[in-house]
């Protein structure tokens, strides 16, 4: 009965405006079938787990054949409902409806009636900068020049005038994909190692992609797309390179305001919007603009509550992670605790709802985020069960959050206080970076030795006060090197102030 749970598993991820979407498109058919599947779609939507007895109980699913081949149509039916209930409004559809328009005119030889589609369609293809539909535009408007012409004289001059708004549209076109390119390699090599202190390989990419003339002035952006591109880049290379989180928060709310003025759909819950108010939350928290940085991290909140976020499940999964991480990053900068304590069962119950829209490196980043904020209000236990998580399960996604990972799970042990477990996890840490060369692990391994040695002398009062001094001293020196990762030097600071 395989078709029947993969119909199951699709009804399950929907929410409840997508079912009651999909229960209206049912009930409107007036056959025998859409009251058939209707029943079974009401079944099936109840049911959590499956249970395939009382299915078969139903007298129009008692056999075999009639479950599987109902199940498969549901199934199949559902899924063209989610695309008429997701991109009826899509903007691409609107421009595209009218441009098929005008090719059966075209066919027709009824060329006098397409000009307002023409109109209609150029208009939505410049509104929300559409440059294949209006390159398209340009190549219809040939044809009929080509067909309707009544001198040569008209024709050449009529063509000129449509290849130089072809030439304009190409430019724009090429001009958005090199900042595509540039933007999409930045990506990429920010994915492999996006801590503080970058590969070489990384700090590279970036520095030579800002090099490049595109980046030099904003007027070589050509489109409102591109220009957001633009401050992206340049926001990403004063948070990982200049590390001048003012200059950085300055680029993050220009591209916010490109965003919110660019015309389209969803443009205050897409995901480029979502990322930019995690990031200004994080500056304006770096640069000690508190009030900017909970006036953002209250926006957030509000995004994921809006009744209107709730059918787009991504999306509002993408906004609960940003949500942990500035919220997270603005405690451990302005140490109100109590904001965490209001909020960690309720994060901990959403988390697993969205668990399937995570991928493997999101899951590495909430589980970090998780044991920090544990870390802060002092549940040692509870922050150690999260960061073992990391280690067994997602240990090969981001090598960053992997070297962090090492240090704070032995601040836990060291207040769980199990004298073995703290000697063969600080042995074995040591010889992982004895393996490996590289200034960012010859900090970690530092960090590491002062915590053994803090642990060593543990019960001597004195000593521990001097140990832990001295630890104190060295992550202050690297984290304004730039040599620390924040949220480690924030969390290691912030446990040694409770411990002094």
């Amino acid at each position: 009965m395989r078709g029947v749970r993969k119909l199951h598993h699709l009804i399950q991820s929907l929410s409840k405006t997508e079912k009651r979407y999909v229960s209206i498109a049912l009930s409107k058919q007036r056959s025998k079938k859409g009251e058939i599947d209707l029943k079974l779609f009401d079944i099936l939507k109840k049911q959590e787990p499956i249970d395939l007895k009382k299915i078969s109980a139903v007298p129009e699913f008692n056999s075999t054949l009639k479950l599987i081949i109902r199940s498969k149509y549901l199934f199949e039916y559902i899924l063209r409902c989610l695309i008429d209930y997701y991109y009826a409004r899509e903007i691409e559809i609107a421009i595209g409806n009218h441009i098929r328009i005008i090719k059966i005119f075209i066919l027709k030889g009824l060329y006098e009636y397409t000009h307002y589609h023409f109109k209609a369609a150029q208009k939505l293809a410049e509104k929300y900068e559409d440059l294949y539909s209006l390159g398209m535009l340009c190549s219809l408007r040939k044809i009929i020049v080509n067909r309707n012409s009544a001198s040569h004289a008209e024709f050449f001059k009529e063509v000129e005038k449509i290849e130089r708004q072809e030439q304009a549209v190409h430019e724009k076109i090429i001009n958005l994909n090199s900042y595509n390119n540039h933007i999409n390699y930045l990506t990429i090599a920010l994915k492999k190692n996006s801590g503080s202190k970058l590969d070489e390989v990384t700090i590279r990419i970036i520095t030579t992609t800002l090099a490049s003339p595109l980046f030099k002035d904003e007027k070589n952006a050509h489109t409102k797309k591109a220009l957001g591109i633009f401050y992206q880049a340049h926001s990403i290379y004063h948070e990982h390179i200049t590390f001048d989180f003012k200059q950085a928060l300055n680029c993050t709310e220009k591209q916010m305001e490109i965003i919110k003025n660019f015309e389209s759909y969803q443009k205050i819950t897409s995901p480029s919007y979502v990322a930019c108010l995690k990031q200004r939350c994080i500056f304006a928290a770096e640069t000690r603009q508190f009030a900017k940085a909970k006036e953002t991290l209250q926006q957030l909140k509000d995004l994921y509550n809006d009744r209107l976020t709730s059918k787009y499940v991504f999306e509002k999964s993408l906004i609960l992670l940003s949500i942990i991480e500035a919220e997270t990053r603005l405690t451990l900068i302005d140490h109100q605790l109590e904001r965490l304590d209001k909020t960690h069962a309720k994060i901990i119950e959403e988390i697993e709802f969205f668990d399937k829209m995570f991928d493997g490196e999101s899951k590495m980043v909430i589980c970090f985020n998780l044991s920090l904020r544990l870390l802060l209000i002092n549940d040692y236990k509870g922050a150690f069960r999260w960061l073992e998580k990391i280690l067994h399960e997602y240990h090969g996604m981001r090598i960053d959050i992997l070297q962090d990972v090492h240090v704070l799970s032995l601040v836990c042990i060291y207040e769980i206080d199990s004298v073995n477990l703290f000697q063969s996890r600080a042995r074995s840490y040591l010889r992982h970076y004895q393996a490996r060369s590289g200034e960012a692990e010859d900090v970690h391994t530092k960090i590491i030795h002062l915590l053994a040695h803090v642990y060593q002398f543990k019960n001597n009062t004195e000593l521990v006060r001097k140990n832990i001094k001295e630890l104190e001293s060295y992550i202050e020196i690297q984290m304004k090197k730039n040599e620390v990762d924040h949220l480690l030097g924030e969390t290691v600071l912030e446990w040694i102030r409770k411990k002094t």
